[in-house]
């Protein structure tokens, strides 16, 4: 079993910082989206594509700045299971986005990936067109 969205009971920052530091993360993607590049740990400017994008929001393995672009899916689902008690007060146990085999059990799941799909949205229009001429065209046919 995946431990993916694990929220940590223990260890509650404060729920206003978590946000803001969120939506700072928010913005240094949108702001790489713009720019059609993004900075990795080295604070070179990459140019992104769709899997480069999709690995740093996503924070796995391809991601390219943990530290400068966060964890902003993963924490969107710890922020949200954990909403009922954020600052861990009254111990309450997480609801089911804190787990990937039970987030899609939670309504909320599909309009957190809403969000999700709309940072991918704002990269696909600034995508570069790629238009196959038909002498291209006929070149492919004939292989």
């Amino acid at each position: 079993a995946s431990d993916m969205y694990v929220a940590f009971p223990d260890a509650h920052p404060d729920p206003r910082a978590v946000h803001v530091e969120m939506e700072r993360q928010k913005e240094r993607l949108r702001d790489g989206i713009a720019g059609r590049s993004l900075y990795n740990d080295d604070e070179a400017k990459i140019p992104i594509d769709m899997n480069k994008l999709g690995n740093t929001i996503l924070a796995n393995k391809g991601a390219l700045n943990k530290k400068l672009y966060g964890e902003i899916n993963n924490k969107g689902h710890q922020v949200i299971a954990n909403m009922n008690d954020p600052s861990g007060k009254y111990q309450i146990q997480p609801g089911p986005m804190n787990w990937e085999h039970t987030a899609p059990r939670d309504p909320v799941f599909y309009r957190w990936h809403k969000f999700v799909d709309l940072l991918f949205d704002e990269n696909r229009y600034k995508m570069i067109v790629f238009e196959i001429t038909k002498k291209e065209n006929r070149n492919k046919e004939k292989e």
